[in-house]
């Protein structure tokens, strides 16, 4: 009996060591692989391909980055729902940065008066920083309110190099609805935070200018596209005006909305640029459309511009034509005299993204009065379609009608509209190696004879060149403003986000909560741009979807004790099986 005793010690002692042994290994073994497993549709807990390589590659940056965040302290279910998803994203960088990544949370409220107060300056940075925003939480018997500061400040080598806000919001009450609010911060936390992380380790921004000079669009009617590149970008306008180095400091280029031919030697010192490595990109209307004849009188036609940028780009690769598209799936125009006001006009298509991460994922891209554009010549340049009209497309060569009475009609442009062949592309990329423009033709003696100009024939470097078949996409409404500061007046964009929703929208214009329109427009525009620079670090990030699926309501009224009993009553029966089952099984091993 004491011999089999001491065998069930051994045995248990055995068993004991051997499992010990086990997690030891496996925990050795984990240290030199890493991999985990994210079972969710949307993939909520996993980094894409591109955040991966740039926390991993160590030429991105080599000395640790310091990130505080300060959303902490007591704060709201939802907004804590945020913090918690920062912390486990922070988590999830800090794995393939490894020790060059290093994160905390401080609460800012914390402290004396003096102290809330010299950080909330520090923070708030002259409006540079973080911006706070007010919480209200309204309780049955009072109404407590504080501020938050939804940002993280980076620090690298040092110094305070970059801030990453969450959400923007001045004021939040707890009687809203914060579903919008915790799903849109929560879409973009892994790309402001990569980015804010790029930003920081970031030796210099590459230089980007605005062509002008041609009837190109002013500073005040892109504010906001510029706004949204000054983060990743230095912004200038430059004038070439026949000068051959005008353009040797920038890295792109960007011909928004000419409206005036160019001269031989301007598209020679452009030719040069791209030949160069420079990237091009060229939001650019081949046709106009006289929009106030529209207006007044309710047609007008549509006429080719000359503006001869476009005999380069067919050199390129790239033939833009002198034609306006027109789609079934189209945005909303305001009808003057319609008894409805506000219809779908063909002439706005809404143009859909490809497989390319400049535009997959992203939400339709409204373009108005846009043209097509086609790939040409025997090139063997990588071609990329970036944005595509739907099936139910329509062509008018220019001159062509265009007239109110269109949105009475049935929009039936293809008698297949589901044939993927009647799709148009709107957008494209053409990158590689390129010939001159200028090839087997007489260069003018004042650039020929420059002792300091290289005449190139060929690239020297690869470049890129985007094209979009409209130039109303780069745009924003303004207003001119009189500033205090400066005593002038001075433009600024409306406050309103064009780039995501329509001013007109119907949902809107009724007050309604959800807009029956919303707009990719932004996330292209950016992803265009940082593609065609040769950042693609971003790309696919900045338009990841992550739905928060809430609980139904309906199913909870509806089957409250069903699920009452699942929760509180399972687990303990699932406990008392447990602890029958052992006894059963000790009962039979030491029956004997």
């Amino acid at each position: 009996m004491k011999s089999k005793r001491l065998g069930n010690i051994a045995y248990d002692w055995s068993f004991f060591l051997g499992l010990a042994a086990i997690l030891v290994f496996i925990n050795i073994i984990s240290a030199f692989f890493f991999f985990r497993l994210d079972l969710t549709e949307d993939k909520r807990y996993s980094l894409t391909d591109q955040t991966k390589a740039f926390l991993k590659n160590e030429e991105n940056f080599s000395d640790p980055v310091l990130i505080k965040v300060y959303l902490e302290g007591d704060l709201p279910a939802d907004i804590k729902m945020i913090r918690n998803a920062i912390e486990d994203k922070l988590r999830d960088f800090k794995i393939y940065a490894g020790g060059r990544l290093e994160y905390e949370f401080i609460n800012p409220n914390e402290g004396s008066e003096e102290d809330v107060l010299e950080i909330g300056m520090q923070l708030y940075n002259k409006g540079e920083g973080i911006r706070p925003t007010d919480l209200t939480i309204q309780s049955v018997n009072k109404t407590d309110n504080s501020i938050i500061w939804p940002g993280a400040e980076i620090t690298y080598q040092g110094v305070v190099k970059g801030y990453v806000q969450f959400f923007n919001r001045t004021r939040l009450h707890s009687n809203e609805d914060f579903k919008p609010l915790v799903e849109g911060a929560i879409n973009n936390l892994e790309y402001n935070l990569l980015n804010g992380i790029r930003l920081a380790v970031m030796e210099s921004k590459p230089k980007i200018g605005f062509l002008q000079g041609h009837g190109e669009w002013q500073e005040k009617q892109t504010l906001g596209f510029r706004a949204m590149l000054r983060k990743n970008y230095s912004i200038r306008d430059v004038v070439i005006d026949g000068y051959l180095h005008a353009l040797d400091e920038l890295d792109g280029l960007i011909i928004a909305g000419p409206n005036e031919s160019f001269t031989e030697k301007d598209l020679y010192v452009i030719d040069q640029f791209v030949l160069r490595g420079g990237k091009l990109m060229c939001f650019i209307d081949p046709v106009f459309v006289d929009r106030d004849t529209l207006f007044r009188r309710g047609a007008t036609q549509s006429v080719p511009k000359p503006l001869k940028i476009t005999d380069n780009l067919y050199k390129y690769g790239m033939r833009l034509n002198t034609d306006l598209i027109v789609d079934g799936q189209c945005g909303p125009e305001y009808i003057p005299a319609h008894p409805q006001k506000v219809m779908p006009w063909i002439f706005y298509p809404l143009a859909d993204g490809t497989d390319h991460p400049v535009s997959k994922n992203i939400d339709p891209v409204i373009l108005r009065y846009v043209s097509s554009i086609d790939f040409v010549g025997l090139d063997t340049n990588k071609r990329i379609s970036l944005l595509q009209s739907s099936g139910n497309t329509g062509i008018r060569r220019a001159p062509a009608r265009v007239d109110y009475r269109f949105v009475d009609l049935k929009p039936e442009f293809a008698t297949d509209p589901d044939d993927p062949i009647n799709k148009v592309m709107l957008a494209g990329i053409v990158e590689g190696y390129f010939k001159s423009a200028f090839r087997n033709q007489i260069i003018s003696p004042e650039f020929k004879n420059s002792p300091d100009v290289t005449i190139l024939e060929q690239s020297t470097k690869p470049s890129k060149i985007l094209v979009v078949g409209d130039a109303d996409l780069v745009t924003n409404r303004y207003d001119s403003l009189f500033s205090k500061e400066t005593g002038k007046w001075e433009y600024r964009s409306k406050p309103f986000d064009e780039f995501k929703y329509d001013a007109i929208d119907p949902n809107i214009i009724s007050g309604k909560r959800m807009p029956m329109f919303i707009y990719g427009n932004a996330e292209f525009l950016l992803n265009a741009v940082d593609y065609t620079m040769g950042d693609e670090a971003v790309l696919g990030v900045r338009s990841r979807r992550i739905t928060i699926k809430p609980l139904s309501e309906e199913k909870i009224a509806n089957h409250v004790r069903f699920w009452q009993i699942i929760n509180v009553g399972l687990p303990l029966v699932l406990i008392l099986l447990f602890g029958l089952l052992m006894a059963y099984i000790r009962k039979r091993k030491y029956a004997n």
